[in-house]
């Protein structure tokens, strides 16, 4: 073999290895998608795309990172990534929509519907491209219309990480439990699946001048080193109900139901899980009835209509009875999640399917004669 030939074949094992390595990671990256550790995988596409020359690839790489910003709750990033790949003429039609979907919870409406109609062009039996074009409409409608609600922004709880899922603790109201991904004693949790810290449960008093005490974590009989979350309270503050997600080797393993009961001012008995399911089942977003007999939770199990699915169970003889799913007239194809009771009756819930605003929009339903209308 002369030098020429040696030098060819150096350089021809060269680019095998960095095609092999490359194509190693492009594969690892999909497996840490398809088991929901999308913060990992996100990483992995980045790698990937570096060295990648093939321009399909490459398209069906910036999608991969769009899901994953989706599935991570980013919607500006998501926004952005899928109109890259579209740019880079990917070709499932997938992306049309979900730019669109970002689009309209970036609330750039006008921008959503040219996506929206392209989908319906490319995908005409998909409902999902005439409701998206419908909620854009309803959207713009509801914004010019003043609400008669007053937002305002809780500066003495609220961090640049989530707070969300907020519980009155007490019948005085001016204590609440809520649901953060803030640090906690400097000591900081982090969760490979969603690319936040940990959650935890945090409480904090309303003083008599109408402020807020600085938010401090609940004991550790209901703190863990996984998420905990979305605390529900029976009627008279005694029992609370939260969600934990277990984590192994940095992958989530399933969420489940927890109570515990009130020993005295902020000190809680011992958790236990609340049977609802299978354990290889995941249940969570807890919220009891008033008379402490029916609870209201979130899951995928089997015999729902979509995604996440609002269910219930009934509690006959101290023991708790079959998952019941609230039915179509509440659940759709997407995500029906953090149901809230109140004690007439009524339901709120979150979903990003029914019309709205953009992505999970707060719904209110009422029951007649065994049927929901929203």
């Amino acid at each position: 073999m002369n030098k020429k030939q040696i030098i060819i074949t150096i350089i021809f094992v060269i680019l095998s290895i960095s095609g092999f390595s490359q194509n190693r990671k492009l594969v690892k990256a999909d497996k840490f998608f398809d088991v929901r550790e999308y913060f990992k995988a996100l990483d992995l596409y980045k790698e990937a795309y570096k060295d990648e020359t093939d321009k399909r690839q490459k398209a069906y790489i910036v999608y991969q990172e769009a899901e994953c910003y989706r599935y991570m709750n980013n919607s500006r990033k998501a926004e952005s990534k899928y109109r890259s790949c579209i740019q880079k003429k990917y070709s499932n039609p997938l992306a049309v929509l979900y730019y669109g979907d970002m689009l309209k919870k970036n609330e750039k409406y006008e921008m959503a519907v040219e996506q929206y109609k392209e989908y319906i062009k490319l995908v005409p039996d998909d409902e999902r491209g005439k409701r998206g074009l419908e909620s854009c409409s309803l959207a713009a409608k509801w914004r010019k219309t003043p609400t008669r609600y007053l937002i305002e922004n809780i500066k003495d709880i609220n961090t640049k990480e989530m707070e969300f899922t907020p519980a009155y603790s007490n019948a005085e109201y001016n204590q609440i439990y809520f649901t953060s991904t803030r640090k906690k004693d400097n000591f900081t949790k982090f969760n490979y699946v969603s690319g936040q810290n940990f959650t935890d449960i945090f409480l904090s008093d309303l003083d008599k001048k109408g402020e807020w005490s600085k938010p401090e974590a609940i004991n550790d009989t209901i703190d863990s080193e996984f998420d905990d979350g979305s605390p529900s309270f029976s009627s008279n503050y005694r029992t609370l109900y939260f969600t934990r997600c277990r984590v192994k080797k940095n992958e989530q393993i399933g969420c489940q139901i927890y109570k515990s009961v009130r020993q005295g001012g902020e000190d809680w008995a011992t958790t236990e899980v609340v049977q609802i399911a299978d354990d290889s089942i995941s249940v969570g977003h807890p919220s009891i009835s008033d008379d402490g007999n029916t609870l209201y939770f979130v899951s995928r199990m089997a015999g729902g209509y979509g995604e996440n699915d609002i269910w219930m169970i009934r509690k006959k003889g101290g023991k708790w009875g079959e998952p019941k799913n609230l039915g179509p007239d509440i659940n759709t194809k997407g995500n029906e999640v953090y149901p809230y009771i109140r004690s007439n009756g009524v339901l709120y819930f979150s979903s990003d399917y029914h019309l709205g605003m953009g992505g999970l929009d707060i719904f209110k339903a009422t029951k007649k004669d065994k049927k929901w209308t929203i």
